[in-house]
């Protein structure tokens, strides 16, 4: 049943409208009538009908003034206008602000009436001109907001999902979110932050989202909601899947490249009409916290996540490792390995997380303690845990943080035992660490730190308590392992990867230091 309002000054015009719509047996039913047009926007926003009659010529408010009114109020309803010869410029403004059709009053009949009536019903919704600025407004923006949040009564919900999309509209809800805002303030300060911001929330509001109706919500800075409504999508889930993606990565891109940041979005399942839009908010919300484990620059179908839920026993049971009292740098670092490879087999949800990672930092601070270690001795600054939290985006991020921090923790008990790391030698192993990937020589070193080579030579060994040579070999193998522990990358490009240039020599070498092959170490350790 398509439920019809009538609204036309001409009395006997809708009583005729009236009786055809009755032959139809339930068709088409009168919802309700009106012969002015300020009665009829009150009558359109009480009945929310299906599909509207209007007449052009109506006392009080006429059906131009009426369709820009629905249009500044968000109503949008499939419209068939009534219109005389000498309206034709009416007419045309009409259409111009979403009316569907037109009929000429002196030709109406049975026929000619219900005719257009069906094939409008099976028109889409006209959507409003994308630059027209109606739905990016405050206003509308605020309703948005207001609409997710649950700041409406159920009254009030009801009346405004209408106002998004009508019962046979498709509503997705798009959260999309600027990766490493708090870690560009963090380096550059809140002013820049701001301005980085305020630039980004400016483009979305003035970029059109193609080929559907867009509102736009800023829940918080560098943390956005859209709600795109579109008259149809493909029938095939696959194409629907595939359309979407090609119209929000377009339009991520547009923002990548004229603000320079980078976006993860998560989006909802597609839904019939707009009274689910909450619904669709958490999901997209919970499909972008999935940005934490597959990274950032990424589109997140709510659809393609899984349940979260860790070995809650495995986890226990390597912390515990952790807590050791006498464990070495190669020891410390394979539990930390073996730790992260459990949460990424069994990801976890993030409040669990944001658990392990204080349950973590308790350990690191237990380990500083028990080597009689100062924390500013190991981290840049005091305030190393805070600048973690606001600069660490996804579970890679901790990863590298935590293998950083074990490092530093024993390269700083290192340096104690020895009594201080003379500043050539401390330039000599950082240039190491940036650089074991390419040919390194003690005599390219030597150059680098402004000392002669056999002098060097000798004061490394005093102060790192091994030979340079031993010392470059040891660090790539540990970064070998790191490798071997993770992903499926060929045993002879990780050799030549950490700066080896022989395959062979590899081998040889990582048995003799581990007892066992790398592709051993491989199986043993994944």
């Amino acid at each position: 049943m398509t439920r019809i309002v009538v609204l036309d000054d001409d009395r006997i015009v809708r009583q005729y409208i009236r009786a055809t719509l009755e032959k139809t047996e339930g068709e088409f039913q009168l919802a309700g009538e009106a012969s002015g047009g300020r009665n009829g926007l009150a009558l359109i926003e009480e009945l929310k009908p299906d599909m509207l009659i209007l007449d052009i010529e109506m006392p009080s408010m006429n059906g131009i003034e009426l369709l820009a009114e629905m249009e500044r109020r968000g109503l949008k309803i499939k419209t068939l206008i009534l219109s005389c010869h000498d309206e034709f410029e009416y007419v045309r403004q009409a259409m111009k602000l979403g009316a569907a059709d037109y009929l000429l009053k002196h030709k109406i009949d049975d026929k000619t009436l219900l005719e257009a009536l069906r094939t409008l019903r099976e028109k889409p919704i006209t959507m409003y001109a994308p630059d027209s600025g109606i739905n990016n407004s405050e206003e509308k923006s605020k309703q948005f907001g207001e609409l997710l949040t649950g700041k409406m009564s159920g009254e009030e919900q009801e009346s405004a999902f209408r106002q998004f999309a009508s019962d046979n509209q498709i509503t997705v809800v798009c959260v999309a979110e600027i990766d490493y805002l708090k870690a560009f303030i963090w380096k550059n300060g809140k002013e820049q932050g701001a301005e980085l911001e305020k630039k980004v929330w400016k483009k979305i509001r003035t970029t059109p989202i193609q080929e559907c109706k867009s509102y736009y919500y800023r829940a918080e800075p560098g943390y956005y909601a859209f709600l795109l409504v579109f008259g149809e999508l493909p029938v095939s889930r696959l194409e629907t899947r595939q359309k979407l993606y090609n119209i929000i990565s377009n339009y991520v891109a547009g923002l990548t490249r004229e603000c320079q940041v980078t976006i993860t979005a998560g989006i909802s399942e597609q839904i019939l009409g707009g009274k689910r839009v909450k619904y669709q908010w958490f999901h997209a919300r919970e499909a972008l916290e999935r940005k934490f484990y597959i990274g950032c620059a990424h589109l997140i179908f709510y659809e393609e996540v899984g349940v979260l839920k860790e070995n809650e026993e495995a986890m226990n049971l390597l912390l515990d490792g952790l807590r050791g009292q006498a464990m070495n740098r190669q020891e410390a670092v394979l539990a930390v390995e073996e730790l992260f490879e459990n949460i990424r087999t069994a990801p976890m949800p993030l409040n669990r997380f944001q658990k392990f990672f204080y349950i973590f930092l308790n350990i690191l601070m237990q380990m500083i303690s028990r080597m009689n270690l100062e924390i500013e001795d190991i981290f840049k600054n005091v305030d190393f845990v805070n600048e973690a939290l606001e600069t660490l985006e996804t579970f890679e991020d901790y990863h590298k943080w935590f293998l950083d921090a074990i490092n530093s923790i024993f390269d700083a008990a290192q340096k104690a035992a020895q009594g201080g790391v003379r500043k050539e030698v401390a330039k000599a192993i950082e240039y190491i660490r940036e650089n074991y990937m390419k040919e390194i020589s003690l005599d390219d070193v030597a150059k680098y730190v402004c000392v002669s080579k056999t002098y060097f030579s000798s004061m490394f060994k005093k102060e790192a308590g091994q030979k340079f040579s031993l010392y470059l070999l040891d660090f790539r193998l540990e970064k070998a392992c790191v490798l071997l522990r993770q992903g499926n990358k060929k045993i002879y490009n990780i050799a030549y990867d950490v700066g080896f240039q022989s395959h062979n020599y590899f081998n040889n070498i990582f048995k003799e230091r581990y007892g066992m092959t790398p592709k051993e170490y491989r199986k043993r350790y994944r």
